[in-house]
């Protein structure tokens, strides 16, 4: 996010004494802002004792005050909704103020989907590594008359099922932990739940990167010729 850390207008120094800029954090102001557009509810973790005026960007401050008022009225707070709220405002840098809330939610979302797609590519290798190793039970039935097709539809079918498998593990496991967490007080006046919500959109991005993982896997053995396969070889 350092890309959208724009410098805020500070105030004129003395003439005498020493000046020191109060303690602050843009890009965590920024990450906190994107996580409420992207999901509302995030609002609930921090409204009980942020204020708009613990921000140190003015501009940070009233956007959490407008995306408060709206979610507490029952409306969605995203980009759009809060666009008519900043249309006279100058310019952020080179983006208009609508622009720059847009890339606060597109920061976030980027990266949680590129949190995601590195364990996708360290699956992809796993799967082939895992496939190729039943690379002569694929050409025993290459050679009783398999399609690839059919052997692609199993094997995706495959690891759907071991992906859909661990995310039910991580639901557990994940309600476990929370709990642990409440119960210690090791956090005192904190309130965890599980937002089933937002853990269903990860099992859905979870299982479409299953799938996508699995595609290049299965396509190459699956087309492996019979006799290779027979001998192990994985060429």
């Amino acid at each position: 996010m350092t890309a959208l850390i724009r410098q805020t207008p500070q105030e004129p120094l003395p003439e005498s004494g020493d000046y020191r800029e109060a303690p602050n954090n843009l890009e965590a102001e920024q990450a906190l802002l994107g996580a409420i557009l992207v999901n509302n509810e995030a609002l609930d973790r921090v409204s009980s004792f942020l204020k708009p005026d613990h921000f140190f960007d003015p501009l940070h401050g009233r956007i959490f005050e407008s995306a408060a008022k709206l979610i507490m009225g029952g409306k969605r707070a995203t980009p759009i909704t809060l666009k008519t709220f900043f249309q006279s405002d100058p310019e952020v840098g080179d983006l208009t103020v609508p622009q720059y809330l847009g890339r606060l939610a597109a920061l976030i979302m980027g990266a949680a989907l590129l949190f995601m797609s590195l364990p996708a590519l360290n699956l992809v290798n796993l799967n082939l590594s895992r496939m190729l190793e039943r690379a002569s039970e694929i050409g025993v039935r290459r050679a009783f008359g398999a399609t690839a097709g059919s052997l692609i539809l199993q094997l995706l079918i495959e690891n759907l099922l071991i992906v859909s498998a661990g995310g039910v593990l991580a639901l557990g496991c994940t309600q476990l932990i929370l709990d642990g967490i409440a119960r210690s007080g090791l956090l005192q006046n904190a309130s965890f739940h599980l937002n089933l919500r937002v853990f269903g959109l990860a099992l859905v991005l979870v299982v479409v990167f299953s799938v996508l993982s699995g595609i290049l896997p299965a396509w190459r053995t699956a087309r492996l010729h019979p006799v290779h396969a027979l001998k192990g070889n994985q060429r």
